[in-house]
């Protein structure tokens, strides 16, 4: 409609035509408040892809490393074929089987569980020849579930936390404690001290003529600290102490003075001596 047609249009007219370039106009608004919208999600979209991708790689990464037995600081892990050729259903069902739980889950694939003994020894080698001795003797069938998951990381240097039951009967007065912890425990003092060995295997020696202490054990009790001790001893590969209270401590001086490589420490007894000097 011309200028001079709008002249003569009714006030109807008007009102129509003005009408209607409102709602031409809040169309097009409509439009343009959509676009962004499409193009906001498009570049949310974009943006959780990329970081999905990096994750991704990152996770491959990470399994390629300790695939290839390229680790961390410490270098003590060579992941063996057998535990490699595990695929992610094997492992599940395992872990599922087992009750392992792995935090964070994305590591849950980096670290396989260790299902055989003789999976260890591309990571040994020729270090450490006592342990082997020690596992033959024992004549233990596999590792215990808290061994097999926390073996890998703790050999390439990680710090983990693991959590394994001590044993059903643990009420029971502490004689049968010991020995239930003996028969069926759950094997939490090798999960730690085998990794903690082939490390101190490989430290340069110090130029001193008496050993300095390298690994320090601190357990909750008494009985347990004795345990941990015990195994130490049984293994050979290092020269321990166990110290704990309610016993004269001059014989525990004189084995620190000796020189010892492993202390084991009763957490109660440590606080206390930690107290007094």
């Amino acid at each position: 409609m011309g200028k001079r047609d709008r002249e003569g249009e009714t006030a109807e007219e008007a009102e129509a035509r003005r009408l209607r370039k409102q709602e031409k106009k809040a169309k097009k608004e409509k439009r343009n408040e959509e676009n962004e919208v499409e193009e906001e999600g498009d570049d949310d979209k974009a943006e959780k892809k990329e970081k999905k991708e990096k994750k991704e790689k990152k996770d491959k990464k990470d399994r390629e490393k300790t695939s290839s037995g390229s680790d961390s600081s410490s270098g003590n892990y060579i992941e063996d074929k057998k535990t490699t050729a595990l695929t992610e259903n094997e492992v599940v069902e395992y872990r599922n089987e087992q009750g392992i739980e792995i935090f964070p889950a994305e590591l849950s694939m980096v670290y396989k569980p260790i299902l055989h003994f003789d999976c260890l020894n591309q990571s040994f080698q020729h270090y450490v020849p006592e342990v082997q001795a020690y596992l033959q003797m024992k004549k233990f069938a596999k590792p215990s579930p808290i061994q097999s998951q926390v073996w890998p990381p703790l050999l390439c240097g990680k710090d983990i936390v693991g959590i394994a039951a001590t044993g059903i009967f643990t009420y029971l007065i502490t004689y049968f404690i010991i020995i239930h912890r003996f028969i069926i425990g759950s094997g939490k003092t090798l999960a730690f001290l085998l990794p903690a060995l082939l490390k101190i295997s490989k430290m340069p020696l110090t130029k001193t003529t008496i050993p300095s202490p390298r690994v320090l054990i601190i357990a909750p009790t008494r009985e347990l600290a004795m345990q941990s001790h015990q195994t130490v001893t049984d293994i050979g590969a290092s020269k321990g102490v166990c110290i704990y209270g309610g016993v004269s401590k001059q014989q525990q001086k004189t084995d620190l003075r000796a020189g010892i490589i492993t202390i084991i420490h009763s957490f109660i007894y440590l606080h206390t001596y930690l107290l007094v000097h």
